[in-house]
């Protein structure tokens, strides 16, 4: 009887431990899932469509709301150039205007900030090397400010190829010939042909409806060297193969970068009114 008794009482110990290490496993476990569920923060990435640009290229970039919070912020921005002499980043003033307006940011979302141009809004000359921006957002719900900083390079030998096309008025007469610029102002010749297309604009079916061309052009191509432009003409009453409607028009014109290939696809658009 002595025996039994003691056995049982040293089996009796062998279960109180194994549930009580279960009992503490689930406790640290939940104290671990709450953890979890309640860690929140403030958190914002800058979004560039790539790593390096040329000093006359738009630079364009958004934010992003990456956290579960909502942020709060203005349109001013700073931006830093790394000098590899101090080994030191240094602030660049820019020529921008920044509305006064408050952006308020859900998480998940994005916001398009504005574009800036080295060339154009620094107010020192642009260097080729890196730089970075660097924009301060404000947690709605916890009150902290913190900063995101996303790093780019300018490439002063980078091409840029860019173009324009542009009226000198936006109104015309179906009877008065209608020309049209093509510039470069970019940093890379473009080659392009003759051809172009006219589009109307069909208020009832709100589309785009291509206008039919009866307008013999020459089979050669034009090249355009940095700040050249070409002009060219056409008369609606003469050119359309059908009668002309007043309304809005749209002249669609692509162009090639000879050094890129890439496609440039521009357009302007005017209005046709009656007399």
């Amino acid at each position: 009887m002595n025996m039994w008794n003691l056995t049982k009482i040293k089996i009796k110990p062998i279960h109180l431990i194994s549930i009580a290490l279960i009992a503490l496993l689930l406790l640290f476990s939940g104290c671990l899932d709450n953890n979890l569920i309640d860690e929140t923060g403030p958190d914002a990435k800058i979004n560039l469509p790539k790593d390096s640009f040329s000093k006359y290229e738009d630079i364009h970039f958004e934010i992003k709301n990456t956290g579960d919070t909502v942020l709060e912020f203005g349109r001013a921005f700073n931006i830093e150039y790394y000098d590899e002499n101090t080994d030191e980043w240094t602030q660049k003033d820019l020529d921008l205007v920044w509305p006064q307006d408050l952006i308020i940011l859900e998480p998940g979302e994005t916001f398009d900030q504005q574009v800036f141009n080295p060339s154009s809004n620094f107010i020192t000359e642009a260097k080729d090397g890196e730089y970075r921006i660097i924009k301060k957002l404000h947690c709605a719900d916890t009150g902290e400010s913190f900063k995101v900083v996303e790093n780019f390079h300018i490439d002063m030998d980078e091409p840029y190829p860019n173009a324009s096309l542009s009226l000198d008025k936006d109104n015309f007469d179906k009877n008065e010939n209608i020309e049209y610029t093509v510039k470069n102002i970019g940093t890379t010749p473009i080659t392009f042909g003759r051809m172009f297309e006219v589009k109307f604009y069909e208020q009832m079916e709100n589309r785009w409806k291509p206008v039919e061309m009866q307008m013999a052009v020459t089979l050669e191509m034009i090249v355009l060297d940095p700040g050249e432009s070409f002009k060219q003409s056409f008369n609606p009453s003469e050119h359309f193969a059908k009668n002309v409607e007043d309304g809005l028009y749209r002249i669609n014109k692509s162009v090639t970068c000879t050094e890129t290939e890439d496609v440039l696809y521009l357009e302007t658009e005017f209005n046709i009114v009656g007399k």
